[in-house]
């Protein structure tokens, strides 16, 4: 569903708050983004619902951070959030032909998609096909990794030049910033990257990740390894329970991650499937 064919922000922000909760059993609804904005549910609801009711732009901005909108997306939406906030005509006719600029650069039409590739786009799809670059990434944002990111050469098997290649990459993305002498990281900034679920490179991604991982736990120390493995029989309600209550686990590791500075690089990696 397209953004100009809906014409309005909040709907197709409930657009796609309603496939979020429908992707995720029902988790990921009103209340979910409503803790990550840190409001309540009841005030983005009537937002979402009252036209004589508006969020800000720097809300907006979040919100659709959150739902993995597209710079373009985030671009429409906050052009035709202006357009319902203006009581310009003049200034709402500059808005339409700006809009209208946007879908003829994103070859937008009524039953097209987008055609343009953009060099970010590119390096999005890089960045997920490669995931000895996403634990680069991450492993510098360790300080004493971040202070010799020429250590991760030999820590994670891979030549210099290929370290070197990619943190050049990184920085391109602006990823990461060197400081003036080019000796350390001096900052290192999160991605707002996700594959949503559907997504053609998800399964490509996580066998990559996978094979990865199987790997690493060979040449870790037993003791290092938490491995859990379980085959049991249960009934669709059961299953729904169950993908529930690991959702929430990973949800309470992201935040104990958050309380205390890293030292080390892990990995979690969740399987839940049936055999037949």
């Amino acid at each position: 569903m397209k953004i100009q064919l809906l014409g309005s922000y909040k709907k197709y922000l409930r657009h796609c708050i309603e496939e979020s909760k429908m992707q995720s059993d029902n988790l990921k609804g009103i209340s979910y983004f409503a803790e990550l904005l840190h409001i309540g549910p009841s005030y983005l609801s009537r937002v979402l619902g009252n036209s004589k009711m508006h969020m800000s732009n720097d809300l907006l901005f979040d919100l659709s951070k959150y739902l993995g909108l597209k710079d373009e997306e985030m671009e429409f939406l906050l052009l035709l959030k202006e357009i319902e906030t203006s009581k310009s005509i003049q200034r709402i006719k500059h808005l339409r032909e700006k809009i209208q600029a946007l879908k003829n650069e994103y070859s937008i039409g009524k039953n097209t998609e987008i055609k343009k590739l953009s060099d970010s786009k590119v390096s999005e799809l890089l960045y997920w096909i490669n995931p000895i670059k996403m634990l680069i990434h991450a492993s510098l944002d360790l300080k004493k990794i971040a202070q010799k990111p020429e250590e991760l050469s030999s820590l994670l098997y891979i030549s210099k030049n290929k370290l070197n290649e990619i943190l050049k990459e990184l920085e391109v993305e602006g990823l990461i910033i060197w400081n003036k002498a080019r000796t350390a990281i001096a900052e290192v900034r999160e991605s707002d990257r996700y594959l949503p679920r559907g997504s053609p490179l998800l399964v490509a991604h996580q066998n990559l990740i996978f094979s990865l991982t199987q790997a690493q736990l060979l040449k870790n120390e037993a003791s290092e390894n938490m491995v859990l493995s379980v085959a049991f029989t249960m009934s669709e309600k059961n299953i729904t329970e169950c993908r529930a209550i690991l959702n929430n686990a990973l949800d309470e590791i992201r935040k104990i991650t958050r309380q205390n500075s890293p030292n080390r690089l892990y990995q979690v990696n969740v399987q839940l499937f049936p055999w037949f």
